[in-house]
């Protein structure tokens, strides 16, 4: 048999094309059944089969059978439904799309619901979803929790999302500010998990603000948290600070999250030059037991003296920081380290740390600030090559800075980057080669070939 399933976006409508036997049935024909009974007898005798054949197939009785064909049975069983289905090839949508004008008990349709999910059919999970919401045997708040509790329990992120989304729809639409809240919380925490629309799914992030009075205290703590850290990422620094200091207020707890939103926090700070704060919440974020907060301690110390230009008491708080700490971290001292040098003239300790690289970058950034931290270490290295005359290590430097800032859609740090080369050519009168040309043409579109 030859299934084709050919979807139309919103419409809800599933167009199918079938051979079953020697037969074909074409959209008009499958569109014109109106009962699951019409349905069974068309594609029972395109099959050349008798009531007694698909019974036995179907291991039922040939009267069920008959008398969901006759329209006797006008409700039958879904068990039944899918045995027959099963017996003729019946696509399961195709079976169930009759079924559903006829069945409204919620425990049915979620059970339709959750074979839907099974076989990723987003269209047709939508409409279930929506009919479960709208089924008059259950009130609005326990079939809103049921679709809830439902898109917690699965792992498919696309059905997570489409759930959740059809919650919220729903609850605006009955004024129901609860599962606004939380269904936009939902989505907000699975979505943010995408580099690539880091400012997209931020703002998404900020509507919650509207309903966030309407989330528990646990789930309050957990949006400030991650909005701070999300506000970070994208340097929002003063949101940063606001967020975090609005889930301490509530969470009096202890916790790995906190302490990571505390140290989103406390960096802010140091961007923002607010060196005081930085110190007097350090201490405050020393008392937490976790194991990054002994080396992103003395990271910070080594750097908040960098950023205030303390380069004596910087440079050998950095070389410790480098040699003691993890690979992963090691990144952010040494960003800090080849500044200083460069602000000093002093090529050779850049060229040095140059050397050091297989020991110094981390092998698979996993967040937006180490994507950030490698593409600086890049481009501050392409800059110290170009300047010692070795364009095409330089430009192979420039293109991987420009992945990495890619990769996070920090397009500040692209146009950034973009501009230190071709000013870099306008200043030395000098003609860009046509294969410098090509490989920065196929990292842009890269980068816009995950927009």
């Amino acid at each position: 048999m030859d299934l084709l399933f050919t979807k139309i976006n919103e419409d809800d409508k599933i167009f199918k094309n079938h051979k079953l036997g020697g037969g074909r049935m074409t959209v008009p024909e499958v569109l014109s059944y109106t009962t699951i009974g019409e349905l069974i007898q068309k594609y029972r005798k395109e099959a050349n089969l008798t009531l007694s054949e698909v019974a036995n197939r179907a291991r039922l009785n040939k009267g069920v059978i008959s008398k969901i064909e006759n329209g006797d049975t006008r409700r039958p069983g879904l068990k039944t439904t899918k045995a027959i289905a099963r017996a003729l090839q019946i696509p399961f949508e195709e079976m169930i799309e009759p079924y559903l004008k006829i069945e409204q008990r919620v425990e049915v349709l979620h059970e339709i619901l959750l074979e839907a999910i099974e076989r990723s059919n987003l269209s047709f999970i939508s409409k279930i979803a929506l009919q479960i919401l709208q089924s008059p045997q259950q009130d609005s708040y326990s079939a809103l929790q049921l679709l809830y509790t439902t898109a917690d329990r699965i792992s498919a992120v696309d059905v997570k999302i489409l759930l959740y989304n059809t919650i919220v729809k729903y609850a605006r639409e009955r004024g129901i500010p609860q599962y606004i809240a939380k269904g936009l919380l939902q989505s907000y925490l699975i979505e943010r998990r995408d580099f690539f629309r880091l400012e997209d799914t931020f703002q998404h992030g900020e509507e919650i603000t509207h309903y966030v009075d309407f989330l528990s205290p646990e789930q309050r703590v957990v949006f400030y948290y991650r909005m701070a850290l999300h506000a970070h990422n994208i340097k929002k620094y003063e949101k940063c600070i606001s967020y975090s200091q609005a889930g301490f207020m509530e969470d009096r707890s202890t916790s790995e999250l906190k302490a990571r939103a505390y140290l989103a926090m406390i960096n802010s700070f140091s961007r923002l030059g607010h060196y005081d704060a930085v110190e007097e919440h350090l201490k405050e974020f020393e008392t937490y037991e976790y194991d990054f907060v002994m080396e992103s301690t003395m990271i910070t110390r080594a750097v908040t003296k960098a950023r205030k230009k303390e380069f004596e008491a910087a440079i050998p708080l950095l070389q410790a920081c480098r040699r003691e700490l993890s690979r992963d971290n090691r990144i952010h001292v040494v960003n800090e380290l080849f500044d200083i040098y460069w602000q000093l003239g002093e090529k050779d300790a850049c060229a040095a740390i140059i050397k050091e690289e297989p020991e110094i970058l981390p092998e698979a950034p996993e967040t937006p600030y180490k994507h950030r931290s490698l593409g600086r270490y890049y481009r501050q290295k392409a800059n110290y090559l170009m300047s010692t005359g070795q364009a095409d290590q330089g430009m192979e430097s420039y293109c991987l800075s420009l992945q990495e800032f890619g990769a996070v859609r920090a397009w500040e740090e692209i146009h950034a980057c973009m501009n230190e080369i071709l000013s870099h050519f306008i200043k030395n009168s000098k003609f860009i080669n046509f294969r410098y040309v090509e490989a920065l043409y196929n990292v842009y579109n890269r980068i816009g070939g995950k927009n």
